[in-house]
């Protein structure tokens, strides 16, 4: 954080996935934030998160110190550099896309599309024809002002706020997508209501977020949680709290992904003996749970309007 930015109040909050304010007591603290866990659902969040301006001010840090990156990039490319870890998960997403909406114009927003790369790729999915216009129209939703010009200036896109979105593309959306994106919202269920009043009815919401299940068994067990970036993941979800909050919301469940073998860090990497078997061992036993627990590092869901 930005000095400025940590001088900022931080805001108290509910329970983000089932709205519930009961909650224990605190199970782990950094830097001044708290995970708790709600007493109604069992999710686990951080409680008094930041701003929406201590946000942006963080977002700004990030840009200009290039977090993330191993080399000395402009901010003004910090975002997309940042994409390409994401380029095995964009392909996989748009692969399932395109299968269920083989023909015809798709209407693709991407939600929180620092710099453009996810919806470059989605422009470019059935491959580059001169002269005849992608299937894929693009739009983006940031909450950052860098990163809606950016982006705008990339693609060559519409990029709005979620809540200008909400009011101008009203029943617009084929797909909507948040790679990424759910874990650092402070209200998720304000952000998805108005992403279902974007979404056509019976269109597709598509969500990667951190999986937390082999973390909360883990704390529970030995009464001490690893670091967890508090301040930054605020919301630590498992398949069941996601899957309540999307129900909450108004979605229905369509599909759960299976992991792939480093979550979203998997490009250009050949996986090992031991990633292999971790990926096998994974995989049975979320079958064995009928899909309740998995214990992949990422998560990714799919779900009807």
């Amino acid at each position: 954080m930005t000095e400025s930015s940590e001088t900022l109040a931080l805001e108290d909050r509910s329970c983000p996935a089932c709205g519930g304010s009961s909650r224990t007591g605190t199970l782990s603290r950094e830097s001044g934030y708290e995970l708790v866990r709600c007493r109604d659902c069992r999710m686990l969040y951080t409680h008094r998160v930041q701003t929406m301006a201590g946000k942006i001010l963080h977002y700004e840090k990030l840009a200009r110190e290039r977090i993330d990156t191993t080399s000395a990039l402009s901010p003004a490319h910090y975002g997309l550099a940042n994409q390409i870890k994401s380029v095995p998960l964009y392909e996989r997403v748009l692969q399932f896309i395109v299968k269920k909406l083989p023909t015809g114009q798709v209407n693709f927003v991407d939600v929180g599309c620092a710099g453009g790369l996810f919806l470059l790729a989605a422009q470019s999915i059935d491959g580059y024809n001169c002269g005849v216009p992608p299937r894929f129209n693009v739009r983006g939703i940031s909450i950052d002002p860098r990163e809606r010009s950016e982006t705008e200036r990339s693609v060559g896109c519409p990029v709005r706020f979620p809540e200008e979105a909400a009011g101008e593309w009203k029943g617009w959306a084929d797909v909507v997508t948040l790679m990424n994106v759910l874990e650092h919202v402070s209200d998720p269920f304000t952000l998805l209501s108005q992403l279902k009043g974007i979404l056509k009815p019976g269109g597709l919401l598509l969500i990667d977020v951190p999986n937390n299940s082999v973390v909360s068994i883990r704390g529970r067990l030995r009464g001490r949680w690893p670091e967890l970036d508090l301040g930054e993941h605020i919301n630590h979800f498992v398949p069941a709290t996601l899957d309540g909050l999307l129900t909450r919301a108004g979605f229905v469940p369509v599909k759960r992904f299976f992991g792939m073998y480093k979550g979203v860090e998997s490009i250009a990497l050949r996986p090992g003996v031991r990633a292999m078997a971790r990926w096998s061992v994974s995989s049975a036993l979320m079958l064995a749970t009928l899909r309740r627990v998995q214990v992949f590092p990422h998560m990714t869901m799919a779900y009807r309007a």
